[in-house]
């Protein structure tokens, strides 16, 4: 075989081949075949509700005549809003609801709201005084995503004589299955103090002598309403602001002019006298607001006046008369 090989060069092949036979099949033997087995493993977590929680709270106001909300009724936390008077009004809240679950946790869920003053509990049933509910919050979120979705709560008509002072926005919320925290933000509604008053006072046709008025000799009977349009207790001032009662021919002075708040007062006994300067000789009215119905004698009251025409006067006379409420008592 050696001999061959050194002689022939095909012997070489052959003999190579022969070599890389044997090789290829040592190591065929020598290998071994693996087989795969393949197996689905599931993960599993239960992930617990989350309570909602509540954010970013605005409240707007506006008369309730009005019917676009400006921005510049809008407050924040801690800041104050003045009434109008003799005027309902309106208050708007916004407000984010946050789920760390994702905001589609709040679609069976709802919010609700209380506005009500800080002398009362939350629960207080609605009086139109100290407080107002909403038990049907908006979702107004535009683009929904994330763990947030903004509410909005409006609360409409409050009375201008609800109570000034402090005033709380209570939240509730649930998301179906978990109660949202409670979310209690703190306003202010400055104490309003305003009235309506009886714009004439007419003591009619009178001769010179004579005292009362035109229609009732000697007493005092002419009415003056004064109507509490303010939140707040009210006592009386008047102020003639001047020292006579201008006349055609010549003046009356100021304190000719007498009144009380019974009708039908004799002028001699009469407890006020006109004065120039602010004053009130009568016992304090204390006028309440309007909390317990307009239409009732807390809501509004009335002064009876009368006149002494001196001699040495003639033709029409007139006097500005100034009524001034004062607050007495939130």
């Amino acid at each position: 075989m050696v001999l061959d090989m050194a002689k022939d060069g095909r012997s070489k092949v052959v003999v190579l081949a022969f070599v890389v036979g044997l090789c290829a099949v040592a190591i065929l033997i020598g290998s071994e075949v693996k087989e795969v087995d393949a197996v689905s493993v599931t993960y599993q977590v239960s992930v617990s509700g989350a309570r909602p929680s509540i954010s970013a709270v605005r409240c707007c106001f506006k008369e309730s005549d009005v019917g676009a909300w400006a921005d510049g009724d809008c407050h924040t936390t801690g800041e104050s809003y003045t009434p109008p008077s003799a005027e309902y009004y309106d208050v708007m809240c916004n407000f984010t609801v946050s789920d760390s679950n994702g905001w589609q946790d709040m679609t069976d869920g709802w919010v609700n709201a209380t506005w009500h003053h800080t002398n009362v509990n939350w629960d207080t049933d609605w009086d139109f005084d100290t407080s107002y509910g909403n038990g049907s919050c908006k979702n107004v979120t535009d683009l929904k995503g994330g763990e947030d979705i903004v509410f909005e709560c409006q609360f409409q008509n409050i009375r201008y004589w609800a109570n000034g002072g402090g005033w709380k926005l209570l939240v509730n919320s649930s998301d179906g299955s978990d109660l949202g925290t409670p979310s209690s933000t703190s306003f202010t509604v400055t104490n309003s103090t305003s009235i309506w008053q009886t714009a004439t006072i007419d003591f009619g046709s009178m001769a010179v002598g004579e005292t009362g008025s035109a229609g009732n000799t000697g007493n005092a009977d002419v009415d003056a309403k004064t109507n509490n349009t303010g939140n707040t207790v009210i006592d009386l001032e008047v102020n003639a602001g001047a020292a006579t009662m201008d006349c055609t021919i010549n003046s009356i002075g100021v304190r000719n002019i007498s009144y009380d708040e019974t009708d039908d007062t004799a002028i001699g006994s009469a407890c006020g006298t006109l004065e120039e300067a602010a004053d009130w000789d009568c016992a304090a009215i204390n006028l309440n607001d309007c909390e317990d119905g307009c239409a009732g004698a807390t809501a509004l009251d009335y002064t009876y006046w009368g006149i002494r025409i001196p001699s040495g006067v003639g033709g029409s006379c007139t006097l500005s008369v100034t009524f001034t409420g004062t607050q007495a008592t939130p």
